[in-house]
């Protein structure tokens, strides 16, 4: 997906973030993806297996990037920020655990956003629509908003 506008607050990119981890069934590959990279990771430097903890580290970052492939048909992305990419990881994690992610998921997929684009005829375009919508947030529509 386009790169992030310098300008972004980690809570917009946030927003972006939840609309491209829609789909409940990517969502939990993420979870389990994302509590694997870790868990596998420092298991293999606690045993001093620094290959166990690499592939430890990239089976659950291959989970979480085969989830958009084979769930939504969408190339993974960091959505430009590699850094909040791993945050909104942990949180999307965490707020799973709790409970508390469909929420934020039905919140903001209900809420207008704003695409720019053109239509096939060549003409641009300029409307809202909710997340239900769009239930699809691609690289086009990120790097736009």
């Amino acid at each position: 997906m386009g790169d992030t506008p310098h300008h972004e607050s980690f809570e917009a990119y946030w927003v972006r973030f939840v609309r491209a981890h829609a789909h409940s069934s990517t969502r939990l590959a993420h979870f389990f993806g994302t509590g694997l990279a870790p868990t596998a990771g420092l298991d293999g430097i606690g045993r001093r297996r620094p290959a166990r903890a690499l592939v430890g580290l990239l089976t659950g970052l291959s989970i979480n990037a085969l989830s958009h492939l084979v769930l939504q048909g969408e190339r993974p992305s960091t959505l430009g920020r590699p850094l909040w990419s791993a945050r909104a990881h942990l949180r999307l994690f965490f707020e799973t655990l709790t409970g508390t992610m469909g929420t934020h998921v039905e919140q903001v997929m209900s809420t207008p956003t704003r695409t720019r684009g053109k239509r096939s005829n060549g003409a641009s375009r300029n409307h809202e629509t909710t997340g239900a919508q769009t239930n699809s947030w691609t690289a086009t529509q990120a790097g736009e908003s």
